[in-house]
C-alpha cells in the first residue's frame, strides 16, 4: 500500500492542525510552495466545514488523504494544492469559477481536467452514448495535456476504495468494477504499479469476497514458514552479493492477493502449486551490477528458463525495466522469483510517469516531445483496452474508437482533430488567418503535401505567406484538402467576402429574373432581411449571388411575402373567375365550384395527383392554386384566409404525367443510388430530379426524388418497390 510515513493523517472530524501537517511535508517544497498549499487548506476549511463526502467524512479529511498519497508519488506543489481543493468542488456548492479568483491558472487547469475525469465512471452506465463519447474525448485530451491530472484522479479513487465500506453495497460493486476495469488498467498503462496493485486488491475484495478470503487465508496460513524461508534465503543471497563486491539493497515481499489469484486462474492451478508467492528484489547502482547479480543467482541455484525475462534489454510498453528470473531453492525445490534492477529503474517502475514529470523540464525540448508522444500512445492503448471491455456499452465502445487524431503544435501543445484531418484543417483550427495564409506544412520536420492525412503524435508546423490567398480547390471534396466542415466554412466565408461586389451584381440579376418569372414588380429585397437574418438588401442580393440563398428559397419567400402584403385586399370571386383564362400547362379537367377551363395551377408545396382530395386557393393575378386538402399550407389558410378557399374536384382527367416529390431514408452503403435509379427505370418512370446527403451521425442517406407519375396507382406501386429495396428504411411524400 502506498503511504507517506512522515505525513500526519487527518482526524475524522476534519480538524487537523494545518501547521503540524505542513511541517511534516514542507521539506520537499519552498516557502512559496508551502504558502500555496496552506492557502488551499485554509480555503477548504473556511468554505465547506460542514460538507461531508459519501464516505461520511469531511471534504478536508478526504483532501489530505489524497494529498498524502500524492506526496508519496513525489508530485509538485500545484498538484498537491489541486488535490486539496478537488473534493470540495465535488461535494459542495463551491465552483471552479469561485476558485479561479483565488488560485493560479495552472492549479485551475489541473482542477478542470480532474473534474472532466469524473465522467469516466459513466462509461459503464447505460447513459446517452453521444454525450458520454464527447465527455470521454474532452477527458482524454485533458489527460494528454497534463499527466498530473490522471495521477490526482487515481489517488482520489484509491483513497475512496480504502474506505468503500462506508457506502451502500450497490455503490460498492459499481465503484469496485470501475476501479478494476478502468482505473487499475490506466495505472498499469502508466506504470504506477503500487497504485495498480492496491486498486486491484481492494476491488477484488468487494467483487469476489469468497475467493478473496480463500486466497488471503491460504497466504496467512503459510506466513510463519514463508517468513522463515525469506529470512534464510535473504541471508544466503546477501552473503553471495557481498562476495561479488556489489553495492545493493535486498528486500522480499509477498505477492499481492489479486496477482496470486490471477496467476492461479491463468495457469489453471491451485494455491499449493503457486511457488513464487514471495518475490525478492535486488536494487543496484548500475546496469553492469544488474547482470553481475544475475550471474550470482544463476550460478548458485538452478533457474526456470521459461520464467526468465530481461525487461532491461527489452522494456515493456509502459517503460517498465527489470530482470526477472525464478530460482529453484533447497531440497524442496521451492521456486523463488528474483527481480534485479537499478535504483532509478525501481523509481520509474513504482511511480511510472510520476517519476519524471514533463513540467520539470522547463520548455519544449526534444526529450519532452518524445516522452509526451510515448505518454499519448500509452493513453490511446488504454482507451482501446477500455473500449474492448465487456463492461462498456457497445455504442460507447464503438464511439470511443480512434475517430480522432491527436497532434502537436511546434510548442508541444496537443490539438484534437477528426480522423483524416489534413495540415490545412490543423491550420484553420489554430486560427483563420493561419489557414488563409497557409502555403505549405511540415510533419515532424519533413515537408508534406497539404492533402497529407495527419497521424497520431505528428508535430505540425505551418508555413505561411504574407498575404492570404486560399484556393478554390480547397473546397473541392475530391481534391482532399479539407476534412472538417469548420475549415471549409472558413474558406467559403473568405471567398464570399472577397467576391462581395461580384456576388452583389449576380444576385441582383437573379432577383430581377425571378420577379419577372413570377409576374411581380416593385419588390424591395430588404423585405427578406428578417426571413434570412441579414442586415440589408445588399446582403440579401450578395447571398443570392454566392448561393447561400438558393432559388427555391428565394421564390418561396417572395410568394409568402406577396400573400402577406395582399392578405387584407378584398376579394371578389366572380371577378377572379371572369378574369381567369384557360391554362394549357395545368392539368385538364379540374373543376372549380363546377366551372371548367379556369386559370389553375398545381401547388408546388404538395403537388396533388388525380384521385386525391383537392381544394382551390385564390391568388391575385395568378388564378387559382390547387392544393391537396391535407396540405399544411391549406390547413393554415383555413384559419387565416377562409374567404380565399374554393371547392375543387377532378373532372374528366386526361392521361398525362404529374411531378411528385418523395423523401427516402436508407442505410448508407456503396451503390445505393445506382440500385434505386435502376429500380425506377425498370418501372418506366422518369426521374425529374434527384439529390442526396449523408446523415453521418446515424449512418443514413437521405434522398430527395422528383418523379413523373401518371396516377395514384403508379405512385403506390413505385413506393412499394422502393420500400422493399435493400437497406431502405422509410419513404414519404414531401
Amino acid at each position: 500500500m502506498v503511504m507517506v510515513a512522515s505525513a500526519i493523517l487527518p482526524s475524522q472530524d476534519g480538524n487537523t492542525n494545518i501547521e503540524a501537517w505542513l511541517q511534516s511535508v514542507d521539506e520537499n517544497f519552498t516557502a512559496t510552495e508551502v504558502a500555496l498549499i496552506r492557502q488551499a487548506c485554509v480555503y477548504v476549511q473556511t468554505n465547506c466545514p460542514e460538507n461531508y463526502t459519501p464516505l461520511q467524512e469531511s471534504c478536508f479529511t478526504l483532501s489530505l488523504q489524497i494529498a498524502n498519497l500524492l506526496l508519496s508519488l513525489h508530485l509538485d506543489a500545484e498538484s498537491i494544492t489541486a488535490s486539496i481543493l478537488y473534493p470540495m468542488l465535488q461535494y459542495s456548492e463551491i465552483t471552479l469559477e469561485d476558485v479561479s479568483d483565488q488560485f493560479s491558472s495552472n492549479v485551475c487547469k489541473l482542477l478542470k481536467g480532474t473534474l472532466q475525469m469524473d465522467g469516466m465512471g459513466a462509461l459503464q452506465r447505460k447513459t446517452h452514448a453521444k454525450a458520454q463519447i464527447d465527455n470521454f474525448r474532452r477527458m482524454l485530451l485533458s489527460m494528454v495535456e497534463d499527466v498530473r491530472v490522471v495521477v490526482i484522479k487515481l489517488a482520489e479513487r484509491t483513497v475512496f476504495m480504502r474506505h468503500i465500506n462506508e457506502v451502500d453495497i450497490t455503490e460498492q460493486h459499481t465503484m469496485a468494477q470501475q476501479a478494476m476495469d478502468i482505473y487499475a488498467t490506466l495505472a498499469n498503462r502508466l506504470g504506477i504499479l503500487e497504485v495498480k496493485w492496491e486498486l486491484e486488491d481492494l476491488a477484488f475484495r468487494i467483487l469476489q469476497p469468497i475467493k478473496y478470503k480463500m486466497v488471503a487465508k491460504q497466504v496467512n496460513e503459510r506466513r510463519f514458514d514463508r517468513e522463515q524461508f525469506v529470512a534464510d534465503f535473504k541471508s544466503e543471497l546477501t552473503t553471495l552479493l557481498k562476495q561479488a563486491n556489489i553495492e545493493f539493497t535486498l528486500s522480499g515481499r509477498a505477492k499481492h492477493i489479486y496477482s496470486i489469484f490471477s496467476k492461479m486462474q491463468r495457469k489453471e492451478v491451485g494455491f499449493d502449486e503457486i511457488y513464487d508467492t514471495t518475490a525478492f528484489r535486488i536494487l543496484v547502482d548500475n546496469i553492469t551490477d544488474c547482470y553481475t547479480a544475475l550471474s550470482v543467482v544463476h550460478s548458485t541455484w538452478p533457474h526456470v528458463d521459461v520464467e526468465f525475462d530481461d525487461y532491461i534489454a527489452t522494456p515493456k510498453a509502459n517503460g517498465y525495466q527489470s530482470i526477472h528470473t525464478v530460482a529453484v531453492v533447497g531440497e524442496a525445490k521451492r521456486n523463488v522469483e528474483v527481480q534485479i534492477r537499478t535504483h532509478e529503474m525501481h523509481e520509474n517502475n513504482e511511480l511510472g510517469v510520476a517519476a519524471h514529470w514533463l513540467y520539470k523540464e522547463g520548455g519544449a525540448s526534444e526529450g519532452s516531445y518524445q516522452r509526451k508522444i510515448s505518454w499519448l500512445r500509452q493513453l490511446l492503448d488504454w482507451q482501446r483496452e477500455v473500449a474492448s471491455s465487456n463492461e462498456i456499452p457497445g455504442d460507447i465502445a464503438q464511439g470511443i474508437a480512434e475517430d480522432r487524431v491527436y497532434v502537436f503544435t511546434p510548442g508541444d501543445e496537443v490539438i484534437s482533430l477528426p480522423k483524416d484531418s489534413t495540415p490545412l484543417d490543423f491550420a484553420y483550427y489554430i486560427h483563420s488567418e493561419v489557414g488563409h495564409k497557409c502555403r505549405g506544412a511540415k510533419a515532424n520536420d519533413h515537408m508534406v503535401p497539404l492533402t497529407y492525412k495527419l497521424k497520431i503524435g505528428d508535430k505540425i508546423d505551418i508555413l505561411t505567406s504574407k498575404e492570404p490567398s486560399p484556393s478554390r480547390d480547397w473546397l473541392n471534396p475530391q481534391q482532399g484538402y479539407l476534412a472538417t466542415a469548420r475549415a471549409r466554412a472558413k474558406v467559403h466565408s473568405w471567398f464570399k467576402k472577397r467576391d462581395y461586389d461580384q456576388n452583389l451584381a449576380d444576385g441582383q440579376t437573379i432577383f430581377q429574373r425571378e420577379l419577372k418569372r413570377l409576374n411581380l414588380s416593385g419588390i424591395d429585397p430588404t423585405i427578406l432581411c428578417k426571413r434570412f437574418h441579414l442586415v440589408n438588401g445588399n446582403d440579401i442580393l450578395a447571398a443570392i449571388g454566392c448561393g447561400d440563398i438558393r432559388i427555391p428559397q428565394l421564390t418561396g419567400s417572395l410568394q409568402e411575402q406577396l400573400q402577406q402584403n395582399q392578405a387584407q385586399e378584398p376579394l371578389d370571386l366572380k371577378t377572379v373567375l371572369s378574369k381567369s383564362k384557360r391554362n394549357t400547362k395545368a392539368p385538364k379537367g379540374i373543376l372549380v365550384e363546377g366551372v371548367n377551363d379556369l386559370l389553375t395551377q398545381v401547388a408546388n408545396c404538395c403537388k396533388p395527383l388525380p384521385g386525391e382530395s383537392i381544394i382551390g386557393y385564390i391568388t391575385i393575378g395568378r388564378g387559382i392554386t390547387i392544393h391537396r386538402q391535407d396540405c399544411k399550407n391549406m390547413l393554415q389558410s383555413q384559419q387565416e384566409h377562409p374567404e380565399r378557399l374554393v371547392e375543387a374536384s377532378w373532372g374528366d382527367v386526361q392521361k398525362q404525367n404529374y411531378t411528385v416529390d418523395l423523401v427516402l431514408e436508407a442505410h448508407n452503403r456503396k451503390d445505393l443510388l445506382r440500385d434505386l435509379t435502376r429500380l425506377i427505370s425498370d418501372e418506366s418512370i422518369n426521374i425529374y430530379g434527384l439529390n442526396s446527403y449523408a446523415d453521418k451521425h446515424n449512418n443514413l442517406t437521405i434522398i430527395n426524388l422528383s418523379l413523373e407519375i401518371s396516377d395514384m396507382q403508379q405512385l403506390s406501386q413505385i413506393q412499394g418497390r422502393l420500400l422493399g429495396a435493400k437497406d431502405v428504411i422509410a419513404i414519404r411524400r414531401q
